[in-house]
């Protein structure tokens, strides 16, 4: 999806790793694999050029107000913990954005918490038909790794 935003919007991005905090411009041409981009946490993605924080100590939004953040969800011993995607300042090219990446995905989840059995809906949550297959394969779908409520897609109605 990255690399398809980059190119469809003519966009900078930037892959951003912690700790230690790390930013560092993503060159990307048309065709090409962002395979490395499984390091990555976060992708940030600005309509200008990116300004880099000469202090490591400051967040890459702190000196670019009007980044959109692609936070990736990792996997790990307890799941896949959830992505996400936000901005300080919505624009015209991020509502573009968000819009592709809720074509992209199905809405609906339903959680169960892990020790006492709770059950919620959560009708807003959104997944990947790559978290989706994860999940069919096993794997628990968490909002953050240390959740004890485990999310379940809802069906799909057609």
């Amino acid at each position: 999806m990255a690399s398809f935003w980059i190119d469809k919007y003519d966009i900078n991005a930037a892959m951003v790793t912690f700790p230690p905090f790390s930013a560092s411009p993503i060159q990307y041409r048309v065709g090409e694999t962002l395979s490395f981009l499984s390091k990555a946490q976060q992708i940030a993605f600005c309509e200008t050029e990116i300004n880099y924080p000469s202090n490591p100590g400051l967040d890459l939004m702190d000196v670019n107000n009007k980044l959109l953040t692609l936070e990736l969800g990792s996997l790990g011993p307890r799941g896949l913990s959830e992505s996400h995607l936000s901005t300080l300042e919505s624009t015209p090219t991020w509502k573009k954005i968000a819009s592709d990446l809720k074509r992209r995905t199905k809405a609906g989840m339903k959680g169960r918490h892990e020790k006492n059995g709770a059950e919620g809906t959560y009708r807003n949550f959104r997944y990947t038909p790559g978290a989706k297959q994860l999940y069919d394969e096993g794997v628990s779908l968490r909002q953050f790794d240390q959740s004890a409520i485990v999310l379940s897609p809802l069906p799909v109605n057609k």
